[in-house]
């Protein structure tokens, strides 16, 4: 049985037990389990099983709740934001990280870590609604709370760095997000664990900006350590890297190295055939990559191929007079 079919009435098992504990005295092992119920939360989130995780991360505040553990409430509630702002629910996310004057006052004096991670949350979620301005405030009270606390959360100082970052990026503010995308690469001099994957990340983003003014010889060389790092970490093949070798070939292209370009595309394409259906979209917009370049290369008839299959994709499932395939037809 796979894990995943365990969920539902592990879930069943949990409200009712959890309902039962109302108004107990809670002790060192609720406590225990509180804890335990929100790691299996993050476990879900992460395997981006949403609705599951925020029913563990509402347990888990409830235990909390019991034993007045304000500071493990406002995480829990966090998670459950996250997993609502993945799921595109900004507004009930945002409810979900509200609260009143005095908790607003409170928070930051007695949890300062917990309060500059609400803040981040919600600079995430206005960023993702694209105001832009007030996921800017945020991330600013986040770092404000962060830098005047004793604390020494370089995890969480990265997140916020990167919220700078691809805010200022989202309004054109290219030198800013440069400057914060350097600023988050410096927590992490020698990266351990996961602050490998974060640093990978930053150097991704640099090279998005570097990509995005036009320089593509410049975007090469950290699109090429985000690569190196991730392959380490994940594997060859992993779907996370399918992206990077998606872009990678995009720069060799502008570079005029098309051989090169469709060695990373024909990588992208690979991790792509093991992970999603033949008629994903995701494959009309490799095959119209690879026929672009094979028209580059004056190679007309392989073009041709490519770009009659990405056709046939976006036909499909976008219907004939979309603009996608319109590009198509254009570019054969």
């Amino acid at each position: 049985m796979k894990a995943t079919s365990l969920v539902l009435p592990l879930l069943v098992l949990l409200v009712s037990w959890t309902a039962n504990c109302q108004g107990l005295r809670t002790t060192p092992a609720d406590t225990a389990m509180a804890r335990m119920l929100y790691s299996h939360a993050d476990v879900l989130q992460r395997a981006a099983h949403y609705d599951s995780a925020i029913v563990f991360y509402d347990s888990s505040r409830a235990m909390y709740a019991q034993a007045q553990l304000f500071g493990n409430q406002i995480r829990c509630l966090i998670g459950k934001a996250v997993c609502l702002q993945l799921k595109g629910n900004y507004d009930k996310a945002l409810e979900a990280l509200r609260m009143g004057p005095e908790a607003e006052r409170t928070l930051p004096q007695v949890e300062p870590g917990v309060a500059a991670m609400r803040f981040a949350a919600l600079g995430q979620i206005y960023r993702q609604q694209g105001k832009y301005d007030t996921a800017l405030a945020a991330a600013r009270q986040a770092f404000d709370i962060l830098n005047e606390s004793s604390l020494k959360e370089d995890d969480l100082a990265w997140e916020i760095f990167s919220l700078f970052a691809g805010t200022y990026s989202d309004r054109g503010d290219l030198d800013s997000a440069l400057a914060y995308n350097h600023r988050a690469l410096l927590l992490f001099p020698t990266p351990e664990g996961e602050q490998r994957t974060k640093v990978s990340n930053s150097y991704n983003s640099i090279a998005i900006i570097y990509q995005a003014r036009g320089d593509y010889l410049g975007a090469l060389s950290p699109y090429m350590k985000a690569l190196e790092i991730l392959r380490a970490e994940l594997g060859e093949n992993h779907p996370d890297i399918d992206g990077l070798y998606n872009n990678i070939a995009v720069i060799y292209m502008r570079l005029g190295d098309y051989d090169l370009s469709l060695e990373y595309h024909l990588k992208s394409l690979a991790i792509l055939t093991e992970t999603l259906e033949s008629s994903h979209p995701s494959f009309g917009i490799r095959y119209n990559n690879i026929a672009m370049v094979y028209r580059s290369k004056g190679e007309f008839d392989k073009a041709l191929e490519f770009g009659q299959k990405s056709k046939a994709i976006f036909v499909k499932k976008l219907g004939a007079r979309h603009p996608n395939v319109a590009g198509v037809v254009n570019n054969i």
